[in-house]
């Protein structure tokens, strides 16, 4: 267990404030490395002096991150050597990128820039074969953003409270939507009352979890818009103009009121959030997309024929469409 505690002490040193970028004067190799992720919208980013700075804007790829936004560390020397000679190593310096990526699909890029202009970079697709080379080296950012998910600066986590194991059919249900602020500083997020009529800022959204996965069809996945209109009540500091802030450790309080007008049936149910995030200056930070964990919620009532449009398909097709003979 010591020797754990010592590595890890080694590996991520939370004392940022203390230390000065550059540290070490001209001696020190200058360099700057990324590592970036298109499906998660995550950008990793450590500089010759140790600091690290993690940037996630959607864990719809990966709900495990249960809080996006702005995360900060700073690394030993000896991680910052083993991840700068793992970059330069001949294995690596071979990899051969992709021709190209699919219209839209999600890359993952690797980069080294030294001093004097000297650049390694190198990039896979989701839907091409990794090389073992790359691989390596993405574990060794990836070991390094976990750890950082331990640093929270400015970032936001979305939860509901209260929301009832058993629903009634298009019957108004109440519950709590909890935006919490995990980070070490203030946040701000947009008034309700701002939120723009162009996205859906916040939705409930439900998947049937009653029906095997080879049967699901688009129609067992079940969208509710919580609008401003929705909202009840707001438990919050003072909001500050047009932003509602999140202090440090804190969280902001919506109390919800909407009915599911969804088929009954068991369903995992999650709450997707769009939201722009600030900091205590009012400086927007990135936009973020985020998915709470799932709740676990059975849906009562009668069905409704538009329950299923497969049945209405299938009742089209055995229509005789050719009208009455002449």
């Amino acid at each position: 267990m010591k020797i754990y505690l010592f590595f890890l002490f080694l590996l991520l040193c939370t004392g940022c404030n203390t230390l000065t970028p550059g540290q070490g004067g001209s001696e020190k190799m200058k360099f700057e490395f990324s590592y970036t992720d298109s499906s998660s919208d995550m950008s990793l980013v450590i500089t010759e002096d140790g600091l690290a700075t993690l940037t996630i804007g959607d864990n719809r790829a990966d709900p495990d991150f249960d809080a996006v936004g702005l995360f900060r560390a700073r690394l030993s020397p000896q991680h910052l050597s083993d991840l700068v000679s793992s970059m330069q190593a001949g294995d690596f310096r071979n990899v051969q990128s992709p021709d190209s990526a699919l219209p839209g699909e999600a890359v993952r890029q690797l980069r080294l820039k030294m001093e004097g202009g000297d650049e390694i970079m190198k990039w896979a697709a989701f839907n091409t074969p990794t090389p073992p080379e790359f691989a390596a080296v993405e574990e060794r950012a990836l070991t390094i953003v976990r750890l950082m998910r331990q640093y929270p600066v400015c970032t936001i986590a979305v939860k509901a409270t209260g929301l009832p194991r058993e629903i009634e059919r298009d019957i108004p249900v109440e519950f709590d939507v909890v935006f919490i602020n995990p980070g070490s500083e203030t946040v701000k997020v947009e008034d309700p009352d701002k939120w723009s009529g162009e996205v859906a800022n916040l939705q409930i959204v439900g998947l049937r979890s009653d029906i095997p996965l080879e049967d699901l069809a688009d129609y067992h996945q079940k969208f509710e818009e919580l609008t401003k209109e929705s909202i009840v009540d707001i438990q919050a500091e003072k909001p500050d103009g047009p932003l509602i802030p999140i202090p440090s450790k804190g969280s902001l309080t919506f109390r919800v009121r909407t009915p599911l007008d969804w088929p009954p049936g068991h369903y995992d149910v999650q709450l997707s959030l769009y939201v722009s995030l600030f900091d205590k200056d009012d400086a927007e930070l990135l936009d973020c997309q985020l998915l709470s964990r799932p709740y676990p919620v059975k849906i009562v009532g009668d069905s409704k024929p538009e329950d299923d449009p497969g049945d209405e398909d299938e009742e089209d097709e055995g229509e005789d469409v050719t009208g009455p003979e002449a």
